[in-house]
């Protein structure tokens, strides 16, 4: 070291001359192994002089260590070619129900196979409508269930009709024949209280002439006169029981009217239980209707999220979230391949498949169709 704080020259170069082999050594190594030493001694004095040069050229190799890794890695994971072909189906993908876009789980490119979730519409009015859909179903099981309870009951209810139908024209025949009998009964008693009264009359003009002459005594005439007025008393009451007796037998007779009313409609009984049933059919009907309309309501609401029928590479899409889309209209394309590679070399789906456990490489860089 000199006064001056910088290092000494001379003592620099005793270093380095310590670490070059004295003469006498080179003399022992052999020509090559003496410009081995020296080349390994000009590296040694460089990196000494230059430490900087050394990190470039580690960080160098380590780059190229990497370089060389993801080359490797990418070889053997991925088919790069500039000529491959895809043999295989565009299916295009449409909405089947209209809504909102809530959600688009892909982007062009994506490898996805069959059933993989592409497209998710507002499902909620679909929920509500399918909610009703099996409300409604219920309420018809609910009915039909109640109509075939009912067959058996409105079976047993018109037999029993038609059997107290029958009874009740019997009785209503004998009502008659009764009131006919009872009217008959009446006229005869109105007969003989008329031959009576005609008879009292008779006697009691002669009871008159009788007293005009004093033949017979007052009081035996009083009695003629009594005897008289009683029996024309009786004949009007044997009319008006005649009378009531007629009555009777109308009202007989209305009835039995009646009653073979209710017999007709008790025979009805055949037609009223294949009403019943066909009521029960009905319910039936409307049950399987009502359970078409579930499956529908229930098929809208599973149309509200797009699968991928198949396994393969999503294309172009022509929808964003929150977009409102229409039955029929187009959204995206799926192309279904079959077969890829340069000179027939190997299987698309094979490697879909392998990408299955690599969610996060589910993507091609690029494909491009052709009218082939």
């Amino acid at each position: 070291m000199s006064d001056n704080g910088q290092p000494a020259r001379g003592h620099s170069a005793a270093v380095i001359d310590e670490q070059v082999p004295a003469a006498s050594d080179r003399e022992l190594l052999p020509s090559g192994a003496d410009k081995s030493t020296d080349k390994l001694s000009g590296v040694r004095r460089t990196l000494q002089e230059h430490p900087w040069k050394a990190v470039i050229g580690v960080i160098a190799a380590v780059a190229v260590l990497l370089s060389a890794g993801y080359f490797i890695h990418n070889t053997f994971l991925y088919e790069g070619t500039d000529d491959a072909r895809v043999e295989g189906h565009i299916m295009p993908l449409s909405a089947k129900i209209s809504g909102q876009v809530l959600e688009a789980p892909f982007i062009e490119g994506q490898i996805v196979h069959a059933g993989d979730v592409l497209l998710t519409i507002d499902s909620r009015d679909y929920k509500i409508a399918a909610d009703q859909a099996r409300a409604i179903l219920a309420d018809a099981l609910a009915s039909a269930s109640s109509s075939h309870w009912n067959v058996p009951i409105t079976s047993v209810a018109a037999n029993s009709n038609l059997d107290s139908a029958n009874t009740a024209v019997a009785n209503a025949a004998a009502g008659v024949k009764a009131a006919e009998q009872n009217f008959e009964g009446s006229k005869a008693e109105l007969v003989r209280a008329t031959a009576n009264a005609a008879k009292s009359d008779a006697d009691l003009i002669r009871y008159e002439k009788l007293v005009a002459k004093e033949d017979v005594s007052r009081q035996q005439y009083d009695q003629a006169v009594a005897a008289a007025a009683a029996n024309r008393a009786a004949v009007e009451s044997a009319k008006a029981v005649v009378q009531g007796a007629d009555q009777a037998v109308r009202q007989a007779e209305g009835k039995l009217s009646q009653a073979n009313a209710d017999l007709r409609n008790a025979q009805t009984a055949p037609q009223q239980i294949s009403q019943s049933r066909a009521r029960a059919l009905a319910a039936d009907a409307q049950v399987e209707q009502h359970r078409a309309q579930m499956e529908q309501a229930e098929l809208n609401l599973g149309y509200t999220l797009i699968r991928s029928p198949v396994t393969g590479i999503v294309g172009k899409k022509t929808v964003e979230i929150g977009q409102n889309v229409s039955v029929g209209q187009e959204l995206l394309t799926v192309y279904a391949a079959g077969t890829t590679g340069r000179n027939q070399s190997r299987c698309l789906r094979p490697c879909l498949e392998r990408t299955r456990d690599q969610p996060w490489r589910r993507h091609w860089v690029s494909i491009q169709s052709s009218a082939a």
